[in-house]
């Protein structure tokens, strides 16, 4: 999956999120902390965009980002 892909770092957290979405397995809630600035606000958005998206490419492999 290519989920997450301009997310800096932390390939095994970027690649077990992927998979979960992909699996249609995310967890009811998800606690995302860390130090300003190391992108958890993108993560969070991009995670929103893989769970919600319903466009075209919805069932490749990336939120579309028009829906």
């Amino acid at each position: 999956m290519r989920f997450f892909e301009d997310i800096v770092g932390n390939e095994d957290l970027r690649r077990r999120v992927g998979e979960a979405v992909s699996a249609g397995r995310f967890p009811h809630a998800v606690i995302i902390e860390g130090q300003d600035g190391i992108g958890k606000n993108l993560m969070a958005r991009q995670i929103a965009a893989a769970l919600l998206c319903t466009g075209a490419e919805a069932a490749g492999t990336l939120p579309c980002g028009r829906c």
